[in-house]
């Protein structure tokens, strides 16, 4: 489905159209499960918190407008999957933010052929940028100001995932 067929079908779930809801959720329920998994790290808890996000999708109505429907089904899911973090896993997070904003990472290197695997061993901050970026196929501007994060930093941050990716694939310390 290309971006004006996705559009519209957004448009017409909002008014109440149940093909229309399925065409959605059929364009979009494997990358937003792919953006909750990754910051969440448990499959269940990903499929639960998707089928909220498109149960919160049926009560919207006609008089709510986004810009751009695929980013604000991302950063719906994103912000879910961080809700559900804080809330049933609190030290979790704590120890991921910590993480991201340079403390230690433990000298733990896991050698996988699977980019999956790899992608858990970032921070959460990283993985959300990264994955952001590419499934959600967000521009680093548009994930800035989503964030409420400067561009310098988003950035870096994607950088410095990639960077570590390719580290971790190799089997180096990161």
């Amino acid at each position: 489905m290309n971006r004006k067929e996705f559009e519209n079908s957004f448009a017409l779930m909002l008014t109440g159209d149940k093909e229309a809801f399925t065409n959605v959720y059929n364009e979009m329920k494997n990358p937003v499960f792919t953006i909750i998994n990754r910051i969440v790290n448990n499959r269940y808890e990903s499929e639960d918190i998707m089928q909220e996000l498109f149960l919160r999708l049926l009560s919207k109505r006609e008089e709510f407008r986004v810009k751009n429907p695929r980013a604000y089904l991302f950063m719906m899911a994103r912000n879910m999957a961080i809700d559900n973090l804080r809330k049933y896993h609190p030290d979790y997070l704590d120890e991921e933010m910590a993480d991201s904003e340079g403390s230690q990472f433990e000298d733990r290197v896991c050698l996988t052929a699977s980019v999956e695997e790899a992608i858990l061993q970032l921070s959460v901050k990283e993985r959300e940028v990264l994955t952001l970026h590419i499934n959600a196929e967000m521009k680093f501007k548009d994930i800035a100001a989503s964030l409420g994060e400067p561009l310098g930093t988003i950035t870096s941050r994607y950088k410095s995932a990639i960077q570590k990716l390719r580290m971790i694939m190799r089997g180096e310390k990161i």
